[in-house]
């Protein structure tokens, strides 16, 4: 799978879309990045942390999977950008942040229909 690729569709989706990432369970970026002229808020060691903790909540959120089903994302709103966390497949997850003002909840549908249609 072209994972460059994916982030860079999933981008197109909304011009709202900060960053698409695509990181294993374990936390390391595999593709993706900013879209153009979009900086970024952390560092490059803090963003290196924050991909690690994404991972580690997730893995968090499957603990229970077997009794309340798997979680098909996770969102969270900050006061500068608002983030999303949903599975591509069994071994890497998706990483997507928007602008405050962007509707998540077009966004996160719209992120849902694209990965069941382009990931495997």
């Amino acid at each position: 799978m072209d994972y460059e690729k994916l982030c860079k569709d999933a981008m197109d989706i909304d011009p709202d879309i900060r960053f698409a990432i695509i990181l294993s369970r374990y936390g390391e970026r595999i593709a993706g990045g900013y879209r153009e002229n979009t900086s970024s808020l952390l560092s490059t060691a803090e963003i290196n942390m924050s991909l690690f903790y994404a991972s580690q909540r997730w893995d968090t959120r499957i603990k229970f999977s077997h009794r309340i089903g798997d979680p098909e994302f996770s969102f969270t709103q900050y006061k500068k950008v608002k983030q999303i966390t949903m599975p591509v497949n069994e071994q890497n997850l998706m990483l997507v942040s928007t602008e405050t003002s962007a509707d998540h909840v077009k966004i996160i549908d719209k992120l849902l229909n694209f990965l069941k249609n382009n990931s495997t």
